[in-house]
């Protein structure tokens, strides 16, 4: 009867011994209501198959274990009191392997196991069993797992993981390759279910085949450089049973290849503050999306670091890699984590350095010699980003760069440049976006906003508040480096943080710049009570 007996338990890896003889076995168990003749039984692993006895009326009883040890090892079994074989038992592989177990010369069933069936970094490394649960498909991967036993094992006997449930974790699609014919989309494991039926492209469902229990394949004509979305529905489960609760979305994109000048440095922050860590961001210039993973960032040394990441960058998006996302994010607050990858970055020195975007092949897509001295004067560079004002100018432009503005924190990570010109030399103005604020805690203008735009980058602010009397009530603390636009505020409160009395306040905002430019501008808010 197929079924009837199933491999049960491997020692594929023996060495360094938990508690058990260092030598490989295989172990049976009998899981009818009727002996089984042993005559009748052979084992098969990588080529060579290999009968169980000779012996006519060796037989396993119903419910019983028999272990298959090789013939000269079967002496080292004898003090478990357990049935045991001795064969020429074929050579069972660590990391991957085949086992097949054969009835009356006909494949009854098949384990095909590898490292993750362990599922413990530590037990995979030697010395412990494969275990079978008892429960499902044998040659499943969810109804194995390491022996828990204290010994490494359970030869000859009930195993360890009997009845134990060892994965509630559904399968889910890892790739989706795009090709000039279509998408090969493959799962984690294997997968049950009607794959033909389970994808939409933009929307539209399409047809698939199955290639292998773990990949199928979607037709479709893709357009070079153009973002899709593949949805899976979740109508599949693995040979556990278990299934995804909700659909997969994945973005699938044929890419293009990448030109000089498609991906362009965006903002470096190569000081940090201690314990900061430094950043390199990137900016989409072409019409494409592009795969982040064909790039590689690389310093003046030529220390490369391939970047990690599954990330498309549309069109005119913005991508950070850092050493320490979480860090980025509660130094920049207005950070998207979702465009930050964290890889090993090459070292840019504080004070000066070369980082490059190359692809595998070496083409070199864009790179920036920077150097401390490229910060604005009177600001300390600790801390502060270099930006790129304009994706039109030259990368190595000198002009093309300054320091992120205090008014951002001294940096724009995934967001637009605090510095970014739009190709116009604008006149330097500052604005009341309304008068009237009241600082009551309400949600509604609760600050005073005081819009300004530069004609260029490096200008300091300080702004002092007087009353109607002419008392100054407020100054701002330390000048504030401007970026090319922004807004500055004022709380309604004094230094010591007391919130003023309503009436009309004359706020002087004074501008300068290094080089001795500077602009004044005085304008009465209304503070409402």
């Amino acid at each position: 009867m197929p079924g009837q007996v199933v491999i049960s338990e491997l020692m594929v890896d023996p060495t360094p011994a938990v508690g058990l003889p260092a030598v490989e076995y295989i172990e049976l168990h009998n899981q009818g209501d009727a002996a089984i003749l042993l005559q009748r039984l052979a084992i098969r692993s990588g080529t060579r198959r290999v009968p169980l006895t000779d012996t006519p009326e060796d037989s396993l009883s119903p419910g019983a274990y028999l272990l298959l040890v090789d013939t000269d090892d079967v002496a080292l079994f004898s003090s478990l009191a357990v049935q045991v074989q001795g064969i020429d038992l074929p050579g069972l592989t660590n990391t991957r392997d085949e086992v097949s177990l054969y009835v009356d010369n006909e494949l009854s069933s098949t384990v095909q196991y590898d490292e993750s069936w362990y599922k413990s970094a530590d037990r995979s490394k030697g010395g412990y069993s494969l275990e079978y649960n008892g429960g499902g498909t044998v040659n499943c991967s969810g109804s194995w797992a390491a022996s828990r036993d204290e010994q490494g094992g359970t030869p000859g006997r009930a195993n360890s993981l009997l009845g134990q449930l060892l994965d509630t974790v559904p399968p889910h699609v890892v790739a989706a390759i795009a090709s000039d014919s279509g998408l090969t989309v493959r799962f984690d494991e294997a997968v049950f279910g009607e794959l033909e039926f389970l994808f939409e492209l933009d929307g539209v469902s399409t047809g698939a085949f199955r290639v292998d229990e773990r990949t199928a394949f979607v037709p479709a004509t893709l357009l070079v450089g153009r973002l899709y979305t593949l949805r899976i529905a979740p109508e599949y489960a693995d040979c556990t049973g278990n299934s995804p609760s909700a659909a997969q979305n994945l973005p699938v994109l044929r890419p293009a290849a990448l030109q000089t000048g498609d991906v362009l440095l965006s903002e470096v922050l190569f000081d940090p503050v201690p314990g900061g860590s430094d950043f390199v961001e990137v900016y989409n210039a072409s019409g494409n999306s592009i795969r982040l993973a064909d790039l590689v960032l690389s310093n003046a040394r030529q220390v490369q670091r391939t970047i990690s990441t599954t990330a498309i960058l549309p069109p005119g998006g913005y991508f950070v890699f850092t050493a320490d996302a979480l860090d980025l994010r509660s130094r920049f607050p207005s950070t998207d984590i979702d465009r930050v990858a964290e890889i090993d970055l090459p070292s840019l020195p504080n004070e000066g350095g070369t980082i490059r975007i190359e692809t595998a092949a070496g083409l070199t897509i864009d790179a920036f010699s920077y150097s401390d001295d490229m910060h604005a004067e009177l600001v300390d560079a600790e801390g502060a980003s270099l930006e790129r004002r304009s994706f039109t100018a030259p990368t190595q432009e000198a002009a093309n760069w300054a320091t992120a503005a205090s008014t951002a924190g001294y940096g724009t990570p995934t967001q637009p440049n605090s510095q970014q010109a739009d190709g116009t030399t604008p006149a330097v103005t500052v604005e009341l976006k309304e008068p009237t604020f009241s600082p009551d805690g309400d949600g509604t203008a609760d600050e005073l906003a005081l819009n300004y735009r530069t004609d260029r980058p490096g200008y300091l602010a300080r702004v002092t508040v007087f009353d109607a009397a002419g008392r100054p009530v407020h100054t701002q603390p330390r000048s504030e480096l401007l970026g090319t636009s922004g807004t500055l505020h004022w709380d309604g409160r004094d230094a010591v943080g007391v919130v003023q009395a309503a009436g009309p306040y004359v706020v002087l905002v004074q501008l300068f710049h290094p080089d001795g430019a500077t602009t004044t501008r005085k304008l009465v808010a209304i503070l409402a009570s």
